[in-house]
């Protein structure tokens, strides 16, 4: 399914999966530095060195286990043992952290000496593990092609970038207000449900053409069916009360649609912004094949408790007469004292801007930090288009493919030079 959506994708994301080793990693540094302060000066001088080495090894470290286990889940192959090793790595950091608690909630003056040793044993295996892992994890890094380059992907927008990048920042400096807040503008858009029709799937797998060259065609986006759930929605990126760095994406049906609606309330669909897992966006609408519709679509595939969800925004165009509305909203202004405020109130139509929003509000959420704090390498890593194979290495399967399609057209133009060759020698017998 997620092939056939970024076939027919300007742009395809997928949101990194977080490694855990850079928060377990600094929970365990925290605790040895907790440890140090409770040391007499020599042992401390000692300890200190151990502990800056780890401190230095596991922040180069994250910053390599956070491109593999992006790689690998956007299907590189190659990476799933390195993966393993990693979870392995970090359920280590996890052990010792517990175990440097518990030497720090033991500590006292009798057992301090053989307390230091046990934590120096703890931090030394640790180390080596690290090491250990280090010339596995470069080598898989090369070995599977993944791209390191600092180069910006050619197809982001600057301007929708800095426009997602200034109300996110903006919502940042605003925390702390008690309120579920509104980041960024509210969106006028349609919602549309999608599903996977395996008997569809079917119908156009027998229509194809029978040529070996074919057959092994992924399928076409012709294979999804789409319905309109909402057929006009106000969507909005909101910030959850008491989170610092939680987003949800709130979509509710509005009834102002020029349609009969039978229900009295407007229904309300909430997605956690952690829960998406890939989005899609196609400029020119050929992703929903609806007849008349050529408006941008913006789909999203969101984990929900009866799995992978896939859910689609579009742009309503201008087919709605909102003059009533704005008279009404103008009349409730005088109570906004903040021009932000209203600012939030106006309706937004673009989904490119949602796009951006989501993509920022997934990294802090994902990393624990403001986007400002993140590193450029970690800041690529969601902006990058998946359906850019530039900047994406093949895959072993894709390559043989690759090689037995130019074997295919080789062997068909050394038959055509034949063919031409005999032609010619027919019309020489001809003309003698």
């Amino acid at each position: 399914m997620d092939e056939i959506l970024a076939k027919a994708s300007n742009q395809a994301v997928t949101f990194a999966i977080r490694s855990g080793i850079s928060l377990a990693s600094g929970f365990a540094i925290k605790k040895v530095s907790q440890l140090l302060d409770r040391i007499p000066p020599l042992e401390k001088a000692r300890l200190e060195s151990t502990k800056a080495k780890l401190s230095t090894k596991t922040a180069i470290l994250s910053t390599s286990i956070d491109l593999i286990k992006l790689s690998a889940a956007r299907g590189n192959s190659a990476l799933e043992a390195t993966v393993d090793m990693v979870s392995d790595l970090k359920d280590e950091i996890d052990r010792f952290d517990a175990e440097i608690a518990e030497i720090l909630q033991k500590l006292n003056s009798s057992n301090e000496k053989d307390s230091v040793k046990a934590a120096e044993r703890k931090i030394t295996g640790l180390l080596d593990s690290i090491n250990d892992a280090i010339p596995l994890i470069n080598l898989a890094l090369i070995t599977s092609g993944v791209n390191l380059s600092n180069a910006m992907d050619p197809r982001i927008s600057p301007s929708r970038l800095l426009q997602a990048s200034s109300h996110i920042t903006e919502s940042n400096t605003k925390f702390g207000e008690g309120k579920n807040q509104q980041v960024g503008p509210l969106f006028d858009l349609k919602l549309y449900s999608v599903f996977y029709n395996p008997s569809r799937l079917k119908y156009v797998d027998e229509q194809r053409p029978s040529s070996s060259d074919l057959k092994h065609q992924e399928p076409s986006v012709s294979a999804v069916t789409w319905k309109e759930e909402y057929a006009r929605a106000l969507c909005k990126l909101e910030r959850v009360t008491g989170k610092l760095y939680e987003y949800d994406l709130v979509i509710t049906e509005d009834f102002n649609d020029g349609r009969y609606h039978e229900d009295e309330v407007p229904k309300v669909r909430r997605y956690k912004v952690h829960n998406i897992l890939k989005q899609f966006f196609s400029a020119s609408g050929k992703l929903l094949r609806l007849e008349g519709s050529n408006s941008p679509v913006l789909t999203l595939k969101v984990l929900t408790a009866d799995g992978p969800q896939y859910v689609a925004l579009g742009e309503v165009g201008t087919n709605f007469d909102d003059k009533d509305e704005d008279d009404s909203s103008e009349d409730e202004s005088d109570g906004y004292e903040d021009a932000s405020e209203l600012q939030q109130l106006e309706k937004f139509k673009y989904l490119s801007l949602l796009e951006y929003l989501i993509r920022l509000a997934s990294l802090q959420e994902n990393e624990q930090m403001s986007i400002l704090e993140v590193k450029d390498e970690k800041l690529l890593l969601y902006l990058h288009d998946r359906t850019d194979r530039s900047l994406v290495p093949l895959s072993h399967s894709e390559k043989l493919k690759l090689q037995a399609k130019s074997d295919s057209r080789g062997h068909m133009l050394q038959v055509d030079s034949s063919v031409n060759r005999l032609q010619s020698l027919s019309l020489k017998d001809e003309g003698t």
